[in-house]
Formats: structure tokens, sequence, C-alpha cells
């Protein structure tokens, strides 16, 4: 299960995925519903998105999820949460002090 908000869907996102569905036979993309956040696209428009990305793919499932990831993941029985690492604010100083 790779959850989060997918506003917008990226590159670094559809890398995620493709690995994932490498290690993987099925896995659920989970676009978060957040009221209380500010985006760029409604959910409605970001499932169209990323589903139209997947249609292709048997492997990849979009849903929209709300409220607690862990109910989330006993909803679908999932046993394995896909996460990204991404840059921290400090990451490209941290490297100009390693060089």
């Amino acid at each position: 299960m790779f959850p989060g908000s997918f506003d917008p869907l990226h590159l670094g996102h559809t890398d995620i995925i493709s690995r994932a569905t490498q290690i993987f036979p099925r896995l659920v993309v989970g676009i978060l519903e957040n009221p209380s956040k500010q985006t760029v696209f409604t959910p409605a428009e970001r499932l169209e998105m990323v589903r139209g990305l997947y249609a292709d793919d048997p492997a990849v499932e979009v849903r929209l999820f709300s409220g607690l990831l862990v109910n989330f993941l006993q909803q679908l029985h999932a046993t394995v949460i896909i996460r990204a690492c991404g840059r921290s604010p400090t990451s490209s100083t941290s490297s100009r002090w390693r060089s």
C-alpha cells in the first residue's frame, strides 16, 4: 500500500510505484482525502489522474481514503506500507559539510 496526497503525482511517485510493482504482485495507491489540507487538485481529480496513468497496469489499484491510515490498511488487509524518503530542507546543507 502506497499512501499519499499525490498533489500532484510526480516522477518520484511513479518511480516508487514502478519499483514496488516489481516486488509485490499488487499495489494499492491510496490517495488521502484531507479536508483540512489545501490542495491544488481535488481528490476526484487526483484519483482520475493516477487511475488514468495506471489504467493498463492490473497490478496497480488506485483508491481514495480518509481518516487514519491504519484503518484503511485494515480494510485492505494490507501488511506492507511503501514510503518515500524525500529530501529534507537540510539535506543540501548537510552534503556541503561532507565534501
